[in-house]
């Protein structure tokens, strides 16, 4: 298509270049009959020759308004078309994973409980299919949700507390129920917040609690049990909790539950 209107240019400028010659060969004769009646009988048929070979002889100003009105309403239109549909294509393809992936999770899940779970258990299969389905959502779509408010929209839909005027600069979030982020708080770019962690071949599930006005710090980790107060620092690099002695966690651990996730026929029982 270019090289077709590089083309159209050439033989436009062609023509007006013809056109230009034709017009300085009539204004030299018409100097040559001014100065002597002697040039009278001088023959102009030579010079009138050209000017048959020129169909529409066009103007310099309308050179470049016919060309930019060719390109603009034909190629220009069609390109700003199809990328068009392909930024809808790939936003409806986005939307259709984050609906996949929540209608999944309370599907299979419902909601994240506290405590200790075999690996060999149903529940941990279950957990560790959720888990992957995450980690294909965060790699697709939701990094690009990082620092603005849909990111704390979709945490909202998976169970969360999240405060929508916190600002989240991380997709490294999971236990979704577990997780609690107050007011005006900070996550920066790489922080972890996992309300689980491997301990002694069980999956250990508890709450993750970040106050109002805090700041998880680059690439701090927030395990379960974490419960960082108001206006609290963590700074870069940090674990929370930090680590404590086997025989204090076996106690803390004695109530273990059954199922990493209840339903609603579990909820209906309960009350």
């Amino acid at each position: 298509v270019m090289l077709n209107e590089w083309n159209m240019f050439i033989r436009d400028f062609d023509e007006i270049d013809s056109y230009l010659e034709l017009q300085s060969q009539q204004l030299e004769l018409q100097k040559l009959e001014s100065q002597s009646s002697n040039y009278h009988d001088f023959n102009s048929s030579n010079i009138y020759q050209n000017s048959t070979n020129i169909s529409n002889p066009i103007s310099i100003i309308d050179l470049p308004t016919r060309t930019l009105i060719h390109f603009d309403l034909n190629e220009a239109l069609d390109y700003l078309a199809l990328w068009l549909y392909l930024a809808l294509a790939l936003i409806m393809f986005g939307f259709a994973i984050l609906i996949s992936t929540l209608v999944l999770k309370w599907i299979l899940i419902f909601r994240y409980q506290p405590g200790r779970f075999n690996l060999a258990s149903f529940a941990f299969m279950r957990w560790s299919l959720l888990d992957s389905i995450f980690g294909i959502c965060d790699a697709i779509v939701v990094q690009s949700l990082r620092g603005t408010i849909f990111i704390n929209l979709w945490y909202f839909l998976l169970g969360a507390k999240v405060s929508f005027s916190a600002d989240i600069n991380t997709c490294n979030v999971r236990g979704y129920d577990l997780i609690e982020i107050g007011e005006n708080s900070f996550i920066r770019d790489e922080a972890v917040l996992h309300a689980q962690q491997f301990d002694r071949g069980c999956l250990i599930m508890g709450n993750v609690t970040i106050g109002s006005s805090c700041l998880v710090d680059f690439r701090a980790t927030m395990l379960p049990r974490t419960n960082l107060e108001m206006g609290n620092i963590a700074p870069i690099l940090s674990l929370f909790p930090p680590l404590i002695p086997v025989q204090q966690q076996n106690e803390m651990d004695d109530n273990n539950n059954n199922d990493i996730g209840n339903d609603s026929n579990n909820n209906n029982n309960s009350n």
